[in-house]
């Protein structure tokens, strides 16, 4: 029961931090092969799979304009970026906050305290970053720390080290990536 308790929690996790939506996560049940392949010993195991249909690149683009940016104010000759330029909303408000923040004296977006910021960021994380922990592919299975999930985390003040409160991967499959395991498994 501890199992189901704590797979509620991770979803509700992976949502609420806004990796995935409700409707772009699946359960699966009678996954009891690959359970014992990952050791986890547990008839309540489940696999959750989050599918997005695509994630777009273009939040790269926002340190690119920054880096084109600093470069030219420096006079390196470069080609110019127009080719670069975001066009979402979202990441049009991103961009200029993060603008203001990198070349000007803003206060950095706060995703825990400032409501405003934690929308606009789970929209953007939603959209364009990937969540890639698997544990069906090797070297890209979630790192642990005890009965944790581990990972670095990058401040201003350098590296960390943190823990994050997810049990299980979620696998970013697509539908057609889980039709081949069944068929395997069959």
């Amino acid at each position: 029961m501890a199992s189901q308790k704590r797979f509620k929690k991770d979803k509700k996790y992976l949502i609420d931090q806004g990796w995935y939506t409700e409707d772009q996560l699946t359960t699966y049940e009678d996954f009891t092969d690959i359970s014992s392949l990952l050791n986890i010993y547990d008839d309540s195991f489940k696999l959750l799979v989050g599918n997005r249909d695509s994630v777009s690149n273009k939040y790269s683009y926002i340190p690119l304009n920054f880096m084109h940016k600093q470069a030219t104010d420096k006079n390196v000759k470069f080609k110019p970026a127009s080719e670069y330029k975001v066009s979402d909303p979202d990441l049009i408000e991103i961009e200029k906050r993060l603008y203001d923040y990198v070349f000007g004296d803003a206060p950095q977006m706060d995703f825990y305290k400032k409501a405003e910021d934690r929308s606009l960021l789970k929209k953007v994380r939603n959209k364009h970053f990937h969540f890639s922990s698997d544990y069906l592919s090797i070297g890209m299975n979630p790192q642990w720390e005890g009965k944790e999930r581990a990972r670095e985390i990058y401040l201003d003040t350098g590296k960390s080290h943190k823990t994050v409160p997810l049990q299980y991967g979620i696998i970013p499959y697509t539908q057609d990536r889980i039709n081949e395991l069944v068929e395997k498994k069959e």
